[in-house]
């Protein structure tokens, strides 16, 4: 929908059944669009329901996943000190989903690296259940891959948008 003088505008739609619903596509059909009206026109967006908008469901384990391990060293004042220590006083932040996730990716060297030093292992934290789901998460490969993939699907979405 556009915002004009006269009111909201239906812009256009696309039959795209035969065409595979990859987020490029999406990212480039609504671009063009937007530059068509301009951007402070658009006042909403509406797609189906595509796998691949519906894969986005999948992406919020990953996202809940990194709250957890976040709420988890924010928690203690022990293993706050400890992940400033070893992020190089660096914090974890969310802004929203890809801020939130290129900064984990960004500190994911460092954050393997503090759950798998003896620093960690004398903490009493690491020894409680949400301290080793932490660390099964952090020191595991699927839950980075499951970041970077937010990172591929979301960024071109949120360039449109912003």
């Amino acid at each position: 929908m556009c915002q004009f003088k006269d009111g909201c505008h239906f812009l256009s739609s696309k039959e795209c059944s035969n065409e595979a619903h990859m987020s490029q596509h999406i990212y480039e059909y609504v671009g063009s669009c937007i530059q068509e009206v301009g951007p402070e026109h658009i006042v909403q967006i509406v797609t189906d329901n595509a796998t691949n908008n519906m894969g986005a469901a999948k992406f919020k384990k990953v996202l809940d996943q990194a709250k957890q391990v976040t709420i988890f060293i924010y928690a203690h004042h022990k293993t706050l000190a400890m992940m400033r220590k070893f992020t190089n006083k660096r914090d974890i932040i969310r802004l929203g989903v890809t801020k939130f996730a290129s900064v984990y990716l960004t500190l994911q060297k460092q954050l393997r690296h503090m759950f798998s030093s003896n620093e960690w292992e004398e903490c009493k934290f690491s020894y409680t259940v949400k301290g080793g789901s932490s660390h099964t998460l952090v020191t595991g490969s699927t839950f980075w891959a499951g970041v970077t993939l937010c990172l591929k699907v979301f960024s071109p979405l949120v360039k449109v948008l912003l």
